[in-house]
Order: C-alpha cells, then structure tokens, then sequence
C-alpha cells in the first residue's frame, strides 16, 4: 500500500486558524445580547470585517461589530439638560481662567496697610532695677532633728511601764497555763509581743517624723509670709512700668493685628476666583445610564490541527502492515505507539524523556508532538539510521520493521 502523504503543517494551521475565529466568531454572536429598558437600549450589529494576515500569508477576513445605545427620551432630556450645564461651567471656567491672568501677574499691594511693628516703640522699658531682698532659705529639717528626738523619747517612754507590765502579765499567763519557757508555744506569744512592741516604736518614729514635719512647714510658712511681703512691695513699684509697658505693647499688637487682617482681606480677595474656577473644573460628570450585565456564553474550540493528524496517523497505519511484531515484543509498548511511530522525527516531537531500551540497544522515549495531542512511546528516527526515511514535508519517519 502506498504510504498517504504527510499533512502540510501550514495547511494545518491555516484550517485550525479559520476554525478558531468560527469559534470566536459563534461566541461573539452569543454574547451580543440586546437589551431594552425604561432607560433605553443597547443593540449589536455586524459592522463589516477587518482583514488579518493567515500563516500561509494569505488574508482572512473576521467580522467586526458595533454597539449602539439608545436613551429613552426621558433619558435623553436628563442627558441633553446635564451636557448643557456641564459645556455652561465649562465656558465659565474658560472665562474665569481667562482673566485671573492679569491679576495673579501682580504682586499684592499693600500700601494701604499699617506698617508691621517689629518692637513696642520707645515707651517700653525692660528692664528693673529693684531689688526684693526675698529669703532664699528657711530653717530646715536638720535644724529639728533634735526636737524629732525629744518628741520621739518622750512617747516612747511614756509606754515603757505599759509594755513591762504586758511582758509580766503574759509570762505569768503562760506559767499559768503549763506552758514552759523555751517551748514552742512560749516562743510563739514571746514573738508576737516583740511584734508588738515593734510597731509601737515603729508608730511612735512615724509620729517624731510627723512632728519633724509640722515644724518644717511653721518655718516655712514664716519665710514665705516674709517674701510675700517684700514681693507685694516689689510689684507696687513695678506698677507704673508695667502699664506703660502694657500701652506701648497693646498698641504695637493693635497695628499687626490690622496688617494681618488686612492682608488676609487680600488675600483673600485674590484666592476667591481661583476657588471658583477650581469648583468649576471639579463639578461632577454626566454619566449615561448603566444596564445589566450580558451573560457570557463560551463555546469550546475544535481541536482540529489533531483531528488532521489523527486521521493522517491512521492512514499510515493503514499503509504499513509489517508493524505487528514491534521491537519483537507485540503489544508491549501499546497501541499508541504502533498508531504514531511511524512520523518520529526528533524536530516533531516534544516533552521527550527516555524510559527504556529495546533488545538491540535502541533508546525508547515518551513524548508529545509539538501540534498536541496524547503521549506517545517510541524511538526517534535520528537514531536508527538504518530504519530511518523521508517523508514528504522533509521529516525523518521511521519502518519500525527494520528496529532491533
């Protein structure tokens, strides 16, 4: 049987092209919904073709479409009413624009202003020459250490009978009781006393400092009424000074604080177009009314560069009946490889990865051909010289008869 000529690949790719865009072309004419509303319509219309350039060189032609929307005529007077009011603001601006020119050309004037007042003149004194005498110092707290100790001795020795007569009454309690000196329970009440003689003393420190303290503070009291005193003296020949120095500063503060408000009045007076210009540029735009989004359709795309192939592949297998005792191992490399091995020219085939040896040493690959398609199993034609001829298109094919 005569062995079918190889597809010519740009013949394959020109018909799987044409296909394509049939495809894109189906998919558009789903997806293009009209749709009518209150608002208005949105239709679809093929709007005649652009040419694309083809693998083989030669032009295709693809249909191209056009989207009309329609308002309402209500719609449409709202649209029209907010198109006029935007083009209005748009000529205002352009006017406004026109004439801020001459005067954001011009320095501020401010001849008319009070001058700006850098001091407060001759009136103001600052400077005093007094001296108060004030009391830097006061008795202190070492200056009552003393009286602290005398305070704290006398209660303390005040309670002395008391805490003796506490230690008899509680031994004579214990001897009582049965309880022996030295025992634990004797040590226990013997212990707690102690306690409590501790935080007597401890009370009667915290008393000596308190007392400390009252007389720190009566001393202070004293210095600081004698600085009042000499302060209040100070401050009354002060007096006259700081009114005039009050005049002299409140007139200084009057004149800048009318230059400030005068030059906010300039300014003011110059910022007020260009804040109107600015509302008008920023105004909101008249936007068109918004529809619901067209459900998308997909259709899938026909594979048919492996259709081609694949009745290529079947043709050749037609053609070749000495094929059925493979590499001596019938049916072990499977049905794919017997339907695909002929075309095994290394330059077709991709994601290759050797997975085995046949008896007489020749390398068995896996892979794909660069058109797609299912993996296949194989050996490539580069390596069997001997079992290796061309094919039409100029690639290797391979009479797997002649393979050790």
């Amino acid at each position: 049987m005569k062995t079918p000529k190889a597809p010519d690949p740009y013949d394959t790719a020109q018909a799987q092209m044409g296909a394509n865009i049939g495809t894109a072309a189906a998919n558009m004419s789903m997806n293009t919904t009209n749709q009518y509303g209150p608002w208005g319509s949105v239709e679809y219309a093929q709007s005649g073709t652009v040419s694309i350039m083809g693998p083989d060189g030669k032009p295709i032609e693809v249909p191209r479409y056009t989207q009309t929307t329609t308002l309402s005529p209500e719609q449409q007077g709202i649209y029209d009413a907010g198109t006029a009011a935007q083009g209005n603001l748009a000529n205002l601006a352009k006017q406004l624009s026109g004439s801020l020119g001459g005067s954001l050309g011009q320095p501020l004037d401010t001849s008319g202003l009070p001058a700006l007042q850098g001091d407060f003149g001759s009136n103001y004194n600052q400077t005093f020459n007094g001296d108060l005498g004030l009391t830097t110092s006061y008795a202190g707290a070492d200056d009552f250490s003393a009286d602290r100790q005398r305070y704290e001795d006398a209660l303390w020795e005040r309670t002395a009978g008391d805490r003796s007569s506490q230690e008899a009454n509680l031994r004579a309690t214990l001897a009582n009781k049965g309880i022996k000196e030295g025992t634990a329970a004797w040590n226990s009440e013997m212990e707690r006393l102690t306690r409590q003689n501790t935080d007597a003393r401890l009370a009667t420190l915290l008393a000596g400092g308190q007392e400390q303290q009252r007389m720190v503070e009566m001393a202070r009291q004293a210095a600081q009424f004698g600085n009042d005193a000499l302060t209040q003296q100070g401050l009354f020949g002060l007096g006259a000074q700081q009114a005039q120095n009050a005049a002299a500063a409140g007139e200084a503060a009057f004149g800048n604080q009318s230059r400030a408000q005068g030059m906010q009045e300039l300014f003011d007076t110059r910022n007020q177009p260009i804040n109107e210009l600015n509302a008008l540029l920023t105004s909101s735009q008249v936007q068109a009314p918004s529809y619901a989004a067209t459900p998308k359709v997909e259709v899938g795309g026909t594979d048919l560069t492996g259709m081609i192939n694949d009745n290529y592949q079947a043709r050749l297998q037609a053609s070749s009946g000495g094929m059925g005792g493979l590499f001596g191992l019938a049916g072990t490399l499977g049905m794919g490889a017997m339907k695909y091995g002929l075309l095994s020219d290394r330059r077709l085939k991709t994601d290759v990865q050797r997975v085995g040896t046949t008896d007489g040493g020749v390398p068995i690959y896996t892979y794909r051909y660069v058109w797609g398609g299912p993996v296949h199993m194989g050996v490539m034609a580069q390596d069997v010289p001997e079992a290796a001829f061309e094919a039409e298109g100029g690639f290797l094919a391979v009479d797997y008869s002649k393979v050790a």
